[in-house]
């Protein structure tokens, strides 16, 4: 009986649309749950502890709903360790850019920290993304792969158009930044 459950419950989850390697993980949680071997004495992260619920709260609820059984279900919660955050302080970036060797490497960290860019994104900057009138930078290559315009405030736009006049008008190349 438990195997023809499991095996409707596998059918239950394809039609759903879940993928192959999270039907395994419920499947296989929902055999501890029936075989009543699950591993609560041992010690896990809290995030393993959190997917284990979110599996057997999935196999319940397809009891509730298709199989039509009363299932009561404790409620669990298993808080994720958030590790501290250093955070930069204004000196330091001062600091920072006072210690910059050229206008080069001052765009970069502006990008980083005043416009909240990735390396990345930094990276792939063209010259003709930089809207100077607007005070905004059209960010094209993102990790989203979405298109986003970035709001430039004075200062970073007067850092960033002193590097294009001084080190991009002697080499005429489309990014910003060369490597």
């Amino acid at each position: 009986m438990i195997e023809e459950r499991i095996r409707n419950y596998r059918k239950y989850l394809e039609l759903k649309g879940y993928q192959k390697s999270s039907i395994r993980g419920l499947l296989k949680r929902a055999e501890l749950y029936e075989t009543k071997t699950d591993n609560q004495s041992l010690s896990f992260k809290p995030s393993t502890l959190q997917l284990y619920y979110y599996q057997k709260k999935v196999y319940v609820n397809y009891l509730k709903s298709i199989e039509q059984e009363q299932v009561y279900l404790a409620e669990e919660y298993h808080k994720k360790e958030i590790p501290k955050i250093d955070i930069v302080s204004i000196a330091e970036i001062e600091e920072l850019l006072k210690s910059c060797k050229d206008v080069r490497d001052k765009v970069v960290l502006v990008c980083l920290y005043s416009l909240g860019l990735r390396l990345s994104e930094v990276s792939n900057i063209e010259i003709e993304d930089i809207d100077r009138e607007n005070k905004l930078l059209l960010v094209k290559k993102s990790k989203t792969k979405k298109q986003r315009q970035v709001p430039i405030n004075n200062k970073s736009l007067q850092i960033i158009t002193t590097y294009i006049d001084q080190e991009r008008a002697i080499q005429q190349e489309k990014t910003l930044i060369r490597p």
